[in-house]
């Protein structure tokens, strides 16, 4: 079964079409990593979007997008799909013209350098 996606392309800086074999190694491929996670943004339908859990983690970020009225600057690729409640993935219900209308993709200049820091905390 094919599923109809639409890809957010940080490399390309491009937000497309694309269709999904049924399967994670096909969502894998597109994302262009091996672990992702979902977020559910508030668009049109029951859609999500998988996003590039590796985006900083390695190596230099290649892009990022934030997605206007969501938190956040995702860095690596997304996919925007559909969902239904038993979690199976779906064909992408979003028009391209919505996705397009709320993803800026950012210079990698302006992106913070990732780091990690723990900071002590004195409890009283």
């Amino acid at each position: 079964m094919k599923i109809n996606a639409i890809k957010i392309d940080v490399f390309k800086r491009k937000i497309y079409r694309v269709s999904l074999s049924d399967s994670l190694n096909s969502v894998k491929s597109q994302l262009q990593c091996e672990f992702f996670t979902a977020i559910y943004p508030n668009l049109s339908g029951d859609n999500l979007i998988y996003l590039d859990d590796e985006g900083l983690i390695n190596g230099v970020p290649k892009g990022a997008f934030p997605i206007i009225g969501y938190y956040g600057v995702f860095a690596g690729n997304g996919l925007v799909v559909g969902y239904n409640s038993e979690g199976n993935t779906l064909d992408c219900t979003s028009t391209l013209l919505e996705i397009q209308s709320r993803i800026q993709f950012e210079p990698i200049e302006s992106l913070p350098t990732p780091s990690f820091q723990i900071i002590k905390q004195s409890i009283s």
